[in-house]
């Protein structure tokens, strides 16, 4: 019978440390990779475009100076935002998986140490109160 309640206790543990777990991490990365994103695309944008801007009117004049500056613009905004946004997210999605990893696990035992430790004292009282009663009779 009591593996079988330890059993029980285990399982919901399990659950409820799977559940806590998903949810809070999902909940980071979507915001980690967002906020990523974000960030990265403009600053690379920016970064980008006056570089190239630069790069292109001190180069050539007119003419030239659109395709000039379109290579060089889309050059160095996909690198730099690439780079930019794959180290931002890759720090953000690591920290994010370790927090909720942690945060889920340490509820999830504490949630099933208390349970099992309330259990263990209801059985230690209701054994008292038997024990009591058959010494009184």
């Amino acid at each position: 019978r009591k593996m079988k309640e330890r059993r029980k206790c285990v399982r919901s543990c399990v659950r409820s440390f799977v559940r806590s777990f998903v949810r809070s991490f999902v909940r980071s990365f979507v915001r980690s990779f967002v906020r990523s994103f974000v960030r990265s695309f403009v600053r690379s944008f920016v970064r980008s475009f006056v570089r190239s801007f630069v790069r292109s009117f001190v180069r050539s004049f007119v003419r030239s100076f659109v395709r000039s500056f379109v290579r060089s613009f889309v050059r160095s905004f996909v690198r730099s935002f690439v780079r930019s946004f794959v180290r931002s997210f890759v720090r953000s999605f690591v920290r994010s998986f370790v927090r909720s990893f942690v945060r889920s696990f340490v509820r999830s035992f504490v949630r099933s140490f208390v349970r099992s430790f309330v259990r263990s004292e209801i059985e230690l009282v209701g054994e008292r109160a038997t024990r009591s009663r058959r010494a009184a009779l």
